[in-house]
């Protein structure tokens, strides 16, 4: 039987991870009250936005090269942006492989420029998502001789950069997840040469999938109380996860906590889900080798910084502030010396009560 189910979500933003330095240090779990909250206000710089109002960035990840991919759930399109240039050009439609399919996700690197990517069926009028329409797709921008679209940066900081392509030169289906009610962000846990896993969040029942990513076998992981909807609010549990070390980070989005778990070979608990805060509210996330985490707030329009020694500040944006409208994602560069952001315009809470801009990537120098 194919079962229809539809669900109120506000965002399903996702996040992406390079391979992490173990680390099994406890974070500490006493925080700057959040009325003294220190805000850095770095330098926030656009990098690209799009034309119209209601276009809204799900996830952002850095491509090998710099470039970037963005993802979009008011239509099923992956994009690619050269932070360089500021230009950006249709990577992928989902459209072309089916009318089922109307979102894209959640995108992580799987291989060198190979990237999972996760689609379904959404809509932004009432926020419904369908049971039985998620499933896993490999797009893959390694070189197959065919540049149909093509950026030649010629240097990038006094370094050379080869050639890259803007568009897939393959693109494959993984798997179907057709009990999943809601699939999101996905990272790759990697637990030893042999075996390559997408973990995927799935909001709405507070739990974690798992993909194999070259058979396409798929279980679930990982469930906890902690990853439910927070009663009497819309179904947005689990969000944005991570893996660091034996530690699989989470957040829950209507909870607003921040949290971890010590999984095993299979990404399954092998250890207690370990609160970390309540100081922040978050979406999504990224985070670096020594735990430093930076969240993605969107109604809060703030990127909020989390250090392992328990400080949280405002690094950038402001309830009130029109820099970062309803922020959704973001993604450290692979030198962690750059954090992007991609955002909804404020489509979901305009600021101030009003204001409302397109989606964009913007990028701030840490």
């Amino acid at each position: 039987m194919h079962l229809t189910h539809s669900l109120a979500l506000v965002s399903l933003a996702t996040s992406t991870l390079a391979f992490q330095i173990p680390n099994s240090n406890r974070p500490s779990t006493k925080h700057t009250p959040s009325s003294d909250y220190k805000t850095t206000n770095p330098t926030v710089r656009d990098i690209f936005q799009f034309p119209d109002n209601g276009s809204f960035v799900d996830n952002v990840v850095v491509r090998p090269d710099g470039t970037l991919l963005l993802t979009r759930i008011d239509v099923p399109e992956v994009w690619s942006v050269d932070p360089r240039t500021g230009s950006g050009t249709l990577a992928y439609s989902f459209a072309q492989q089916s009318s089922d399919i109307t979102a894209v996700f959640g995108i992580t690197e799987v291989e060198h420029d190979v990237f999972a990517v996760v689609a379904g069926k959404f809509t932004l009028e009432g926020f419904a998502a369908e049971q039985g329409s998620f499933g896993v797709w490999r797009l893959d921008f390694n070189d197959d001789g065919n540049y149909d679209v093509l950026e030649v940066p010629t240097s990038w900081s006094g370094e050379e950069f080869s050639l890259s392509k803007n568009t897939p030169s393959a693109v494959s289906k993984i798997v179907d997840i057709p009990e999943a009610k809601a699939l999101g962000a996905s990272t790759l846990y990697k637990p030893s040469d042999e075996a390559r896993y997408l973990l995927i969040s799935d909001s709405p029942d507070g739990m974690i999938w798992r993909v194999d990513v070259d058979s396409g076998e798929y279980a679930a992981a990982l469930q906890d109380e902690s990853m439910l909807p927070a009663p009497n609010a819309p179904p947005m549990g689990v969000n944005g996860i991570h893996v660091v070390g034996e530690y699989l980070h989470y957040v829950s989005v209507t909870k607003k906590e921040y949290r971890r778990v010590k999984i095993d070979e299979m990404a399954n608990a092998a250890g207690p889900f370990e609160l970390i805060t309540t100081e922040i509210n978050p979406d999504s996330f990224d985070i670096t080798d020594d735990g430093t985490a930076y969240f993605a707030t969107n109604p809060e329009n703030t990127i909020v910084k989390y250090t392992p020694e328990g400080k949280i500040e405002n690094f950038a944006g402001g309830k009130n502030s029109t820099v970062l409208p309803g922020p959704t994602c973001c993604a450290l560069d692979r030198r962690g010396q750059t954090l992007y952001v991609g955002t909804n315009g404020g489509l979901m809470a305009p600021v101030g009560g009003t204001y409302k801009e397109p989606g964009k990537i913007a990028a701030i120098s840490l």
